[in-house]
């Protein structure tokens, strides 16, 4: 009966039109080992300096059109694991990008703008070509190790309605999560762990606050909900300690975490990707393929002053369906992570899919921020 309860559960996610969120998801890390990785690195920066002048649009394209070609090769299902695991990376056909001609839908709306492209330059900088060079969310890593395990234990999954999102505990008993999420009645258990589906480990929701009225678009300032437990935590889960305007303001990068679709079309493993941020504040302007300077909040459809956006991802990996609410973590110079937002939606009119084209994050410092210690939450901010 309970495997039955299960799958009439995972098609309901898949059949019904008011999924969790407008977002993307998670799982899968791509197992290159550090020298592939900085072999296949190496290569994509050749093939995109032969046809395009450095830090231009077509050479942000020409490079992630490389990265995802090792990607393919490596995991191509026409090739079998033993084959893979004897192919030296030396040996990578990379016949493909031979030509110097890109498609236009190989431009993403990220590669013009010239500050995504600042700090994808930075995500791939060469002082990190030694360190695992593909963790993504739409298709993400899944998270097992022990520290990871321990150290985002904090981001949890949510159910109701018949569909998922992600939180993240901000709290002893509080979790910080999508507005539109509560808004579709995702408010009944907040589950504990790397997995939700068969996981006993989960706490009804007493209560829950919304900080705007469900009748207002998602797009209007603020995606934002707190969710009440009817029992505080274990002390093991450490909240999440916000970051500070400052440091938000500073990010390139952001750590996405979710339980969210990925690319199997599964919904369980909690995973995590490292992208690149765009817009910090969604208060500046892009020059879209007329030339014509495009307002971030018309180019994105995201809320100035209220959030961020981040991605489309290198590996085309990327919040999706079930991952909305869950956090997007920052670093500061110590490589201390704090909370710089939660996930929205996939970005406006210009992403043609609802996963894998980049997402708008929900800022939380400021009147976010506020909002949360007004409902009586006490909250741990970084100076």
């Amino acid at each position: 009966m309970k495997n039955i309860v299960l799958i009439s559960l995972i098609i309901a996610f898949f059949s019904s039109s008011g999924l969790a969120a407008d977002l993307s998801g998670i799982p899968a890390a791509a197992d290159l080992t550090s020298d592939n990785n900085k072999h296949a690195l190496a290569i994509a920066y050749n093939h995109a300096n032969k046809n395009s002048p450095e830090n231009t649009v077509e050479h942000a394209a020409h490079l992630k059109k490389a990265l995802n070609e090792a990607i393919v090769i490596q995991h191509a299902s026409s090739i079998s694991e033993t084959i893979i695991k004897r192919m030296p990376s030396a040996q990578y056909d990379f016949s493909r990008l031979k030509t110097a001609e890109l498609q236009p839908e190989e431009i993403s709306v990220f590669d013009r703008d010239p500050r995504y492209r600042n700090n994808l330059y930075y995500l791939l900088g060469k002082k990190r070509m030694e360190t695992a060079l593909f963790p993504l969310i739409w298709n993400g890593i899944e998270i097992k190790e022990d520290l990871d395990k321990a150290r985002y234990s904090n981001t949890v999954a949510i159910t109701g309605g018949m569909s998922l999102c992600t939180g993240v505990v901000i709290a002893k008993n509080v979790v910080l999560t999508a507005q539109h999420c509560v808004c579709k009645d995702v408010k009944q258990y907040v589950f504990v762990g790397e997995t939700w589906m068969g996981n006993q480990n989960r706490v009804p929701v007493r209560q829950s606050i919304i900080m705007k009225r469900c009748n207002r678009p998602v797009t209007e300032a603020a995606d934002v909900a707190l969710l009440i437990l009817s029992q505080g935590l274990d002390k093991k889960i450490k909240p999440a300690t916000f970051a500070s305007t400052e440091l938000i303001d500073e990010a390139k990068t952001v750590r996405i975490i979710g339980f969210g679709r990925n690319k199997d079309n599964a919904y369980d493993e909690k995973s995590l990707v490292d992208i690149a941020v765009a817009s910090k504040s969604c208060s500046g302007s892009v020059k879209n393929e007329d030339g014509v300077n495009v307002h971030d909040t018309s180019y994105y459809g995201c809320s100035r002053d209220f959030e961020f956006v981040a991605s489309e991802p290198v590996l085309k990996k990327d919040a999706c369906l079930g991952d909305s609410g869950g956090p997007a973590f920052i670093k500061d110079a110590q490589g201390n992570e704090f909370l710089a937002g939660i996930v929205s939606r996939h970005i406006g009119a210009t992403a043609p899919k609802p996963c894998g084209e980049g997402s708008v994050y929900v800022r939380v410092d400021g009147a976010v921020r506020d909002w949360i210690s007004r409902r009586g939450v006490q909250i741990a901010v970084t100076r």
